[in-house]
């Protein structure tokens, strides 16, 4: 380990093991806070039309030619027709990409997380998942130094199945090999699995419930080709269970330099139950 590492190790838990904690912290206050500026703008539409009313009942015109003045209303018009319907049904398609970021946000999180680690801990070089990784020495060669890491941990991925695999235990298994697994409450584990599966169908099936959500997640009484009901209910839960998971990952690797976090990992398992 660096000199840089190796002090911080002493007080601490080093920068580099938790900026990744910090950019996903980033990511997802900043998704947070566009999806409820997206909320509240489209509820803002509706008065729109009432503003271009009032001023006409006034003799008011926003635009001095006529026919542009009734194109700008009939629009306006348009527009909070269209805003109802996504309120009537709480806002699917900001919901819905909203989830498929906070995903990819936890993705890449977790691979930060690897990548770090690759780079700053020569002793995760050890590991035997590591240590036995058909790398192609050629590729691997032609890369910048900090591609390299990705690299590696990309072949991790590969080589354990972890597209494959569902829930937190696409995680779970590439973190292993760096000591970072471990224990986590049933019910968060169900939700995670739930929104991976949940997901995937918003990528990959365009919202509709596939045989495989079906079959994977029965509680959700979906059938297959069903559109997915997708609400804030859904997205407030999904972020409570990727955030708490993101907490308990942050516990492992404060406890990794040798601190104890009982209480903030106590909470995590006292919100969503233990084992």
């Amino acid at each position: 380990m660096n000199q840089e590492a190796s002090s911080e190790k002493s007080t601490g838990s080093p920068k580099w093991a938790t900026e990744p904690f910090h950019r996903f912290l980033d990511q997802s206050e900043r998704l947070g806070h566009v999806v409820q500026l997206s909320v509240r703008g489209i509820f803002g539409l509706q008065g729109i039309p009432i503003i271009f009313e009032l001023l006409a009942e006034r003799g008011v015109k926003v635009d001095t030619d006529e026919h542009k003045q009734q194109q700008r209303l009939a629009m306006a018009q348009k527009d909070v027709d269209l805003a109802q319907r996504e309120i009537d049904s709480d806002f699917p398609i900001v919901y819905a990409n909203a989830m498929v970021a906070l995903w990819s946000f936890l993705e890449s999180m977790i691979r930060a997380t690897l990548v770090a680690w690759l780079k700053n801990d020569p002793s995760a070089w050890q590991a035997d998942a590591i240590a036995k990784l058909r790398v192609r020495l050629g590729e691997y060669e032609r890369l910048a130094q900090d591609e390299r890491y990705y690299y590696v941990a990309e072949i991790l991925e590969s080589e354990t199945a972890a597209g494959l695999r569902n829930g937190v235990e696409r995680f779970e298994v590439i973190l292993k090999p760096f000591g970072l697994d471990g224990s986590v409450p049933g019910r968060l584990r169900q939700d995670m699995f739930e929104f991976g599966q949940v997901r995937n169908a918003i990528v990959h099936r365009g919202g509709h419930a596939d045989r495989k959500l079906t079959g994977s997640c029965p509680w959700l009484n979906f059938k297959v080709g069903d559109e997915l009901p997708i609400r804030r209910e859904h997205f407030d839960r999904y972020s409570n269970a990727a955030h708490y998971y993101v907490l308990l990952l942050l516990c492992r690797v404060i406890e990794h330099f040798d601190k104890d976090v009982p209480e903030q990992r106590q909470a995590v398992f006292a919100k969503y139950g233990a084992d």
